[in-house]
């Protein structure tokens, strides 16, 4: 698989009732969606902002719903794909593509499993109290809306005394842990793409974990993108009724 890019065609100009628009603000009809491609970096850090690990993939969607995920040895767009992931809400299933052993496995889901195929069209699915609004900003040319919490250790109760496990990160004070209490979350989403833009996770000792997405694309893919190459030996998966 090719990974396509122009350097004169991702700046796409979409025609809106007011004129045109530019990456950021472009707008999609309510029942189709943004498509784009980025690079997604899951990096880790200790306390001292030194980079422990990262991970790159590529994210592609189209303006049907389907998206690809593709592990990356690099954050360069140019690295040749070895395995991929797709979910195709069209057709209501998911595709696992290893391009290099030449096989795919597709789980066909039932049509009511179509809505968890679907990028979420809220950042949250319901209000938090503790999270606390951090307004909007520009983040690589799209306007994003920030917001932050706080989760404490649920093993302690009201009088701070621990009642089990007080969490897995705290004898390893250097890695980045989910469970070193407390954790601080900071995320930014973006309506237009249906997407946290960047999250930022801090456990109690300082370290941790930051999701971004950059070199954000707003151009279609191609069909080609989300099917399974000529050849491959596939698999299929009926997944039951109850598999949602």
């Amino acid at each position: 698989m090719s990974i396509r890019f122009s350097a004169g065609v991702w700046v796409m100009t979409l025609a809106i009732a007011t004129g045109v628009a530019v990456p950021g603000t472009a707008q999609t009809p309510p029942d189709r969606f943004q498509p784009y491609f980025a690079v997604r970096t899951i990096e880790t850090q200790d306390k001292f902002g030194k980079t422990l690990s990262a991970f790159y993939s590529l994210e592609e969607r189209a303006s049907s719903g389907r998206r690809l995920t593709a592990h990356l040895d690099s954050p360069n767009l140019g690295t040749k794909l070895t395995q991929a992931s797709i979910w195709d809400p069209v057709k209501v299933r998911m595709i696992e593509i290893n391009y290099v052993a030449r096989t795919a496995t597709v789980t066909q889901f039932p049509p009511g499993a179509v809505d968890k195929l679907l990028p979420p069209s809220q950042p949250f699915a319901s209000d938090d109290p503790n999270r606390s609004d951090l307004g909007q900003k520009m983040l690589n040319d799209f306007e994003v809306h920030g917001y932050t919490w706080t989760a404490n250790d649920p093993n302690f109760d009201q009088g701070g005394i621990a009642s089990g496990n007080t969490g897995a990160g705290a004898a390893a004070a250097s890695t980045f842990s989910p469970t070193a209490y407390p954790v601080t979350h900071e995320s930014w989403w973006s309506p237009v793409l249906r997407l946290f833009l960047l999250t930022t996770t801090r456990d109690g000792n300082g370290n941790q974990q930051i999701v971004r997405y950059d070199q954000i694309r707003v151009k279609e893919p191609t069909a080609e993108d989300f099917a399974i190459p000529a050849g491959f030996q596939v698999r299929t998966i009926q997944a039951q009724g109850g598999a949602r």
